[in-house]
């Protein structure tokens, strides 16, 4: 405003010395001065929009729903939340309210990320323990995008209270898979009470870790912790072949059991 009321003045000196002696010159002047007056205002507010918009892309809360993709439908809510604005922050508080989290990052348009939305929630239905979360990581105005840098959709991670390292699932990604790999998830560890089950079980599986433990009312037995956390880093799964890269976990509390089998006590 300084600097317009400046030129202002400026323009009606030179009236005053134009307007007598040369009318022409006046014209041109008064028309040129005009011109850098619309030419200021109009870089003014071409600078106020693009602040305005930087600030919303910046902030995706501020979006309406229906501009933003996303491939759950609203009334599945309480079985999978639907992060449609790619917020990481959104995610990161959803963590923090559960034991177990199983998020997939999608991308709106992928027939993958459809087909697997469908089986989570369904296997969402089927276990009421688990949070599932579904994030639009291919929104531009989220930092799921910027962040996790996504090549292949859909991408499915783990996140457990227990451990401090996100898990990535790699198997198949059908209803009943999912289901019998989010129950293991809640409880990695098999309980057993007969040798007999325990040798039918070497039939399905290439490799049995069995722990006895004595359980007490006052405390765990000494090295439960570590035997269950790696339980649980035992639910990994190969990146190639999509199968657990570990054994099944057993624990027996029977010492009579624990005796036929020659564990120590």
């Amino acid at each position: 405003m300084v600097i317009l009321s400046h030129s202002y003045r400026q323009v009606l000196s030179m009236h005053r010395c134009l307007s007598s002696h040369h009318p022409t010159i006046y014209s041109l002047v008064i028309m040129m001065a005009l011109f850098l007056f619309i030419q200021i205002i109009a870089y003014g507010a071409f600078v106020f929009l693009a602040t305005e918009s930087t600030d919303l892309t910046n902030d995706t809360s501020s979006y309406p729903p229906n501009v933003l993709s996303h491939i759950f439908p609203d009334n599945q809510s309480e079985l999978v939340v639907d992060i449609y604005n790619g917020s990481l922050g959104t995610l990161t508080k959803l963590i923090k309210s559960k034991d177990v989290v199983m998020a997939m990052m999608y991308a709106p348009w992928c027939a993958h990320s459809l087909k697997v939305a469908k089986a989570l929630l369904e296997t969402a239905h089927d276990n009421k323990e688990v949070l599932f979360v579904g994030i639009n990581c291919w929104e531009p105005r989220g930092d799921c995008r910027r962040i996790e840098g996504i090549a292949m959709f859909p991408r499915i991670l783990i996140y457990h209270k227990h451990i401090k390292q996100k898990l990535e699932y790699f198997g198949e990604r059908n209803h009943n898979i999912l289901t019998s790999y989010s129950a293991r998830l809640l409880r990695p560890l098999k309980y057993e009470t007969s040798v007999t089950h325990i040798k039918q079980l070497l039939g399905t599986e290439e490799l049995l870790v069995v722990g006895y433990f004595e359980f007490t009312v006052k405390e765990l037995p000494l090295g439960y912790k570590e035997y269950y956390l790696a339980s649980l880093l035992a639910l990994q799964t190969d990146p190639s072949s999509g199968q657990l890269r570990s054994p099944l976990f057993i624990i027996i509390t029977n010492k009579h059991l624990a005796k036929n089998m020659s564990l120590p006590l």
